[in-house]
Parts: structure tokens; C-alpha cells; sequence
């Protein structure tokens, strides 16, 4: 048996208009078009649906049929109404955290990209510093990060992108610039640290006695070529800054510092795997450009 969903429409409309050419009229159809889906049904099933003469009134068959073939056609529009919405509903909002020690040409081209493969998705962008991350993942709608760190966000996947060399950053004229380099000098002048903007979140270690703190790597570095202290960050935050990067001499520490990682952070179960792969991908393929090791 086959019976199809514009033959059902027919049949609920002659039974609810009362005649053929009044659910012709409810349905846009011709009164032909109406008459021959009720013969059609009728023939499928082997009885009559109608009595027809004067006018069209429900067989006991037909009455019985009447409220399947209505539950099937709401089921129908509800299928239709959905599949409708799901047509045009966007791509889902991607709020992503750019870490500001990152070179910005790079990252353009990358969003720039990401414009072209994902034409209808929506993007909103935040320039942060890597000690904000954790705030923006508790305290934001923020879903992705692209961030230097060493420590684990919670509540989120972490795709390791690469490794960031870090360096001492002094100005020309600062005494560390010149002589032999060890952690007694280092611990004479005043540092400057990249701390976290909120008391959560892990602080940085300090050797300095004289410290001071800062949110975000640009500043430090900023400050350290104004000869105000020294700062250990990633080169590559250096490098995004070319008009401070003559004014500063940069060093290697006189001990192992675990290089900063570069990672993509996704809040769980809330960023498409689409989106995911796409920005691994993309973003290891520019690591040469964003200054990682590897």
C-alpha cells in the first residue's frame, strides 16, 4: 500500500470544507487535482472514503481514517517547519581569544581564511593576554582561545599547536645587557612579570625581590625598553613588536626555562569539530610565521 502525503491533504480537506471544490480552493489545487487523489486513495485501500451525491459526506471507513491521516499531516508540517529552520540557521557564533603576543599579519590571514571557508559563520574576536584566559573561560561566553600558556584551562580540549623559545628582554643601556648573565644579576634588578587578572589563577614564578606586575606580555615588554626592568618572554612576542624590538637587547636565560606553548583552546562540546580541525590545521601550518620552535 502506498499512499502519498498529498492525497492524505485532500482527504482531510473535502471532509473538513465539505466539498471537493472548496478544498480545492483551502489547498491551491484544481477541483480535478482533488478528485483524483480521493479515487487514488480509495483504489489503494479497496473502499470508499466518501459518499458523494449531493455531497460529499464520510464513510464510516472514512470517519474512522479521519483523525490517522490529520495526526500524519501535522507530523508532516511539523517535519517541513524544522527542516525549514534548519535550512537557514547560521552557522554557529565562534567568540574566539587571540593571545596579543601573537604576530598580527599572521593571524589576519588566518581569519581572513577562515572567512573564505566558513562564509556564513559568525565570528567575534578578543585580543587577550595569555594570563586572561582562564578569567575569559569562567567568567565569558568565550569558545575558543589561541594562546601561549603552560597550564591546563579547565574545562576545555587543548590542541598543542607548537613551542614558543623564550628570551630576556632588557633595553640597549640596561647593565644585563652587557657581561655574563646568571641568577644573582638577574635577581639585582627589578623584573617584570606577566601576572594573571584575577586571584584563580595560578601566578607566575618571580626571581626578582623587586617585581612588578603586568597583564599582558606587550606591556612588559614595553616597559623593559624604557629600561624600567627585565622581563622573560616568548621571542615571538618581541618580534610582533618591530618598532620596540630595536630598542631592546634580548638574551638567553642563564637557565632552562621551559619554552611557552602555543595552544588552541575549545570550550567542551560547544565548538563545532568542523571549526576545530580547521584552526589546528591552519594555524600549524603558519607556525614558521607565528615564531614557534615547532
Amino acid at each position: 500500500m502506498s499512499i502519498r502525503l498529498e492525497e492524505m491533504r485532500s482527504f482531510a480537506a473535502v471532509a473538513d470544507e465539505g466539498s471537493f471544490s472548496a478544498a480545492a480552493r483551502l489547498l491551491g489545487r484544481s477541483q480535478s487535482v482533488v478528485s483524483t487523489h480521493i479515487a487514488g486513495m480509495e483504489n489503494e485501500l479497496g473502499f470508499k472514503l466518501f459518499i458523494r451525491e449531493p455531497a460529499p459526506v464520510l464513510t464510516p471507513a472514512g470517519r474512522e481514517l479521519l483523525p490517522s491521516a490529520r495526526r500524519v499531516i501535522a507530523e508532516a508540517a511539523r517535519f517541513e517547519s524544522r527542516a525549514s529552520a534548519l535550512f537557514r540557521l547560521p552557522e554557529p557564533l565562534l567568540y574566539i581569544g587571540i593571545d596579543m603576543g601573537l604576530d598580527i599579519p599572521p593571524v589576519l590571514d588566518l581569519i581572513r581564511d577562515f572567512s573564505k571557508s566558513f562564509p556564513s559563520a559568525k565570528l567575534q574576536i578578543e585580543n587577550i593576554s595569555s594570563s586572561e584566559t582562564d578569567w575569559f573561560f569562567r567568567k565569558s561566553a568565550m569558545t575558543m582561545a589561541l594562546v601561549f600558556t603552560r597550564r591546563t584551562t579547565l574545562g576545555c580540549d587543548e590542541h598543542l599547536i607548537g613551542h614558543a623559545p623564550l628570551c630576556i628582554a632588557v633595553a640597549r643601556k640596561h647593565p644585563l645587557s652587557e657581561g655574563a648573565l646568571s641568577r644573582e644579576r638577574l635577581r639585582n634588578y627589578r623584573q617584570i612579570v606577566v601576572a594573571a587578572r584575577d586571584s584563580e589563577s595560578a601566578q607566575p614564578a618571580a626571581l626578582s625581590d623587586d617585581c612588578w606586575e603586568v597583564d599582558s606580555g606587550q606591556w612588559a615588554v614595553g616597559l623593559a625598553a624604557r629600561g624600567v626592568g627585565w622581563t622573560i618572554v616568548p621571542k615571538s612576542v618581541v618580534l610582533s613588536m618591530p618598532r620596540i624590538r630595536s630598542m631592546l637587547t634580548l638574551l638567553d636565560p642563564p637557565y632552562f626555562i621551559t619554552p611557552e606553548r602555543l595552544v588552541l583552546l575549545t570550550r567542551r562540546g560547544e565548538v563545532p569539530d568542523v571549526f576545530v580541525q580547521w584552526w589546528q590545521k591552519a594555524v600549524r601550518r603558519a607556525a614558521g610565521k607565528l615564531g614557534l620552535a615547532d
